[in-house]
C-alpha cells in the first residue's frame, strides 16, 4: 500500500496551538476556534490527523493537517484576535497567527 510513497512529518506535536476550521461540508461555525494538539492519530492514506482540544470548552475532536493553521505564543496583550475571535481573557500564554 504504501510502496513508493514517501510519508512526510506531522507538522504538528503534542501542545502545539492551533486554529481549527472545519471544511466546507461541516458546520463552520461550531467547531472553529483556537485549539491545542493532544495527540497524533495513526497515518491514514490521506495524510496525518490530530486529536485537538479546545481552548474554551474543552471539547476534543479529530482533525486532519489541511484544517489547522499554527498559532504562537505572544506577550500578554489585553485581548487577542485570531480569524475573527477575540480572546478577553489574555495571558502571557495567548495566542496569535504566525
Amino acid at each position: 500500500m504504501w510502496e513508493g510513497t514517501t510519508l512526510r512529518e506531522p507538522q504538528y506535536a503534542a501542545g502545539d496551538r492551533v486554529q481549527y476550521s472545519p471544511d466546507f461540508t461541516q458546520d463552520r461555525l461550531s467547531g472553529a476556534g483556537l485549539y491545542e494538539i493532544v495527540c497524533s492519530m495513526p497515518i491514514e492514506a490521506n495524510g496525518h490527523s490530530y486529536r485537538i482540544k479546545n481552548k474554551t470548552d474543552g471539547h476534543e475532536r479529530v482533525a486532519r493537517e489541511h484544517q489547522l493553521e499554527k498559532l504562537s505564543s505572544i506577550e500578554a496583550p489585553e485581548t487577542t484576535q485570531v480569524g475573527g475571535l477575540v480572546d478577553t481573557a489574555a495571558t502571557s500564554n495567548d495566542w496569535s497567527l504566525t
